[in-house]
């Protein structure tokens, strides 16, 4: 049995696909019997357990082979995934903790804001005695989703300059995750996890042109700017200035690598850009 936190997200769902076509049974954690109905990938059986709540965590725990670890960047994140990384110690439970491309590339003190919450969280880990696993995927196919509207109106926002990514999609690393999950050998492996091919944002553009036909045009945007739509936009202070850090990072180029890990875990080319927007491209023209 697995157990997987961050099912209703992006990644946590293409693990709980990904872990059932193994044909292993999964757990999804929610935070409340409701969320259920918010999982985004099929689980052989729900759990309520809460990050913010450890009185819950053992009872989830109970039972399971490996925890899979994903929750979203926050100000409180290292505290939330700590108590997990806790719990997990406690119940002898293996961790495979989803960071971030990078995460390791600094200081805490010194990294941005995301880097520094996974780094964190991974000397948790290390400190704990638990055995553990790190998937640090490079930025997410999926994420462009959030630039829908824009791309329908002909532009693509950002403030990466011409840094580029080997964008990766999610399920690819679900596919890497339910490998770790179900198979031995993977202790205090740290897998940088990336797409085929880095591209910029500009080229990211061109791309989303084919798939919409019609024109659709990067626009680069000052950091101090683009923090401010993203706070415009809905997003809370600390994730406005956190995505406007990573793209400041992209900015100097230092996300431009591109790794066999994928390939290695799965037997298969990681899905390119140009193949996930055929699939997704109603998202972009609806």
């Amino acid at each position: 049995m697995i157990l997987v936190f961050g099912g209703t997200g992006t990644i946590g769902g293409a693990v709980l696909r990904q872990v059932a076509a193994s044909g292993t049974p999964a757990r999804a954690a929610v935070r409340s019997p409701e969320r259920a109905g918010a999982l985004t990938g099929p689980a052989t059986e729900t759990v309520v357990a809460d990050l913010a709540d450890p009185g819950t965590l053992a009872p989830a725990l109970d039972g399971v082979g490996a925890v899979f670890l994903a929750s979203p960047g926050s100000a409180d994140q290292v505290e939330l995934e700590g108590n997990l990384v806790t719990a997990a110690a406690e119940a002898g439970v293996p961790v495979v903790k989803l960071a971030a491309l990078g995460y390791d590339a600094a200081p805490p003190e010194e990294a941005i804001r995301f880097g520094a919450n996974h780094a964190r969280v991974v000397q948790r880990l290390r400190d704990s005695g638990v055995p553990f696993t790190v998937l640090a995927p490079s930025g997410f196919m999926s994420n462009f989703l959030a630039n829908a509207a824009g791309v329908r109106d002909g532009v693509l926002y950002g403030s990466a300059g011409d840094g580029g990514v080997a964008w990766i999609d999610p399920d690819d690393v679900g596919a890497v995750a339910a490998h770790v999950l179900t198979t031995d050998g993977h202790e205090g492996a740290s897998y940088a996890l990336t797409g085929p091919e880095v591209l910029t944002f500009a080229q990211v553009a061109e791309r989303l042109a084919e798939v919409t036909g019609h024109d659709v045009r990067y626009v680069d945007v000052p950091g101090p700017d683009f923090e401010q739509s993203l706070r415009s936009a809905g997003l809370d202070e600390w994730t406005a200035a956190a995505v406007t850090e990573l793209h400041q990072l992209y900015r100097t180029h230092a996300s431009e690598v591109v790794t066999d890990e994928v390939q290695k875990a799965t037997g298969r080319a990681p899905r390119s850009l140009a193949d996930w927007l055929a699939a997704n491209g109603e998202a972009f023209t609806g």
